[in-house]
């Protein structure tokens, strides 16, 4: 790896876990729907275990900047996530309001590069040759990320 950062904001990811909930475990993008009410609500809850709230917040983050990548693949991660008022904004809101806490949203700030990795992987073995360049271009944001958290816009 030539990301000396990321792997250190792993690290601390990992040194700060606060397993105190149950997780969906795979929030993105495809796992929510909207009900008749137009409520989004989560399907697939086959990862679903006892965890840190940040990790499915930083999985919709993750999965929000994978898609914006794909509009504006040469975008920084402070353009793709242009948080203040925009949808992540809205986000962190909506999860305030609905009785979420901040911390969760500061552990999302720290699990936000390991989700990004996450989706990589996934890029690179399900999408052949164009999901390994999106993949190697995951890790740079990932590592962009694990260089300046504080700058994403995740924050109370």
């Amino acid at each position: 790896w030539s990301h000396p950062q990321l792997l250190d904001q792993l690290e601390r990811a990992g040194n700060l876990w606060q397993s105190s909930v149950c997780v969906h475990g795979d929030v993105r993008l495809a796992n929510a729907l909207m009900d008749s009410r137009g409520e989004v609500v989560l399907v697939d809850w086959e990862c679903a275990a006892w965890g840190d709230p940040g990790w499915d917040l930083a999985g919709a983050l993750a999965d929000y900047t994978a898609a914006a990548m794909a509009v504006r693949p040469d975008a920084d991660m402070a353009t793709l996530l242009h948080l203040r008022g925009g949808p992540v904004q809205a986000l962190n809101d909506a999860y305030l309001d609905s009785g979420g806490s901040a911390g969760a949203l500061d552990a999302a700030r720290v699990l936000l590069p390991g989700r990004l990795v996450h989706v990589a992987f996934q890029y690179a073995v399900w999408g052949g040759a164009d999901g390994r360049a999106d993949a190697s271009r995951l890790v740079a944001l990932a590592a962009e990320a694990a260089q300046s958290t504080g700058a994403i816009g995740v924050s109370p």
